[in-house]
């Protein structure tokens, strides 16, 4: 799985993709090409879960939206920034890192300014909040995935 990367493996983590007993565990065939394989797991579970979301999704559906940004689908940015937490997340040794996963997959995947970047702070309403989705509303246009990088960059 380590060939997935680092964000990938944390989503099928934070999705109990990899407990075997749970019926969304990630067991593709070993001739499979894993990379695919999970992107079609990916989308499976958001066809699967998202028609019963409820509430604020930042550790829920952001979740699986951010392992399908991942493979450069841009639409999911909207959705991550759109269920923001109510209150700033505050890791303790480590816990909690799901909860902050889809926002540091935005960080980490789109090239926002230095500034922009410290998803700690996007929280619903803040303007550090604002002024990401700003930033993604003013570059989406130029914004393009380069699979070799696996990120998007500014294509002006």
């Amino acid at each position: 799985m380590r060939s997935l990367g680092e964000l990938r493996c944390q989503v099928i983590a934070c999705t109990v993709s990899d407990i075997p007993r749970f019926k969304r565990y990630f067991n593709p065939p070993p001739e499979a090409n894993l990379t695919e394989e999970l992107h079609i797991h990916l989308l499976q579970l958001w066809e699967h879960d998202l028609p019963n979301a409820t509430g604020n999704q930042y550790n829920g559906m952001a979740v699986i939206a951010a392992g399908i940004l991942t493979f450069g689908n841009l639409s999911m940015v909207d959705y991550i920034l759109a269920n923001l937490p109510p209150h700033r997340i505050v890791l303790d040794h480590g816990c909690g890192f799901c909860n902050l996963l889809a926002f540091r997959a935005v960080a980490r995947l789109l090239p926002l300014p230095k500034e922009l970047s410290n998803y700690s702070l996007w929280v619903k309403g803040s303007s550090e909040a604002k002024q990401v989705k700003n930033w993604v509303h003013e570059y989406r246009s130029h914004l393009i995935w380069n699979p070799k990088n696996e990120q998007f960059i500014v294509n002006e």
